[in-house]
């Protein structure tokens, strides 16, 4: 079983920036920036050749790109 879920990636000049304000958190753990991700949904647990055909099937989506901006934590 998988814990699988849809993502978008963080740009690499966002990821050094929540990289480095992660050093002030209080609690939690550091996260590595190439596991950064904009979570759109949470799959839950699956097996891999169903996942393996989830990921097929959104490979091939298209969008036009969009602007996100975060503010505070």
């Amino acid at each position: 079983m998988i814990r699988s879920f849809v993502a978008l990636a963080v740009p690499d000049q966002i990821a050094w920036r929540l990289e480095g304000a992660q050093a002030g958190m209080p609690c939690g753990r550091p996260v590595p920036p190439e596991n950064f991700h904009l979570t759109l949904s949470f799959l839950g647990e699956h097996p891999g050749p169903l996942v393996e055909d989830v990921h097929y099937a959104l490979s091939g989506i298209r969008a036009p790109a969009f602007s996100v901006e975060v503010s505070g934590v």
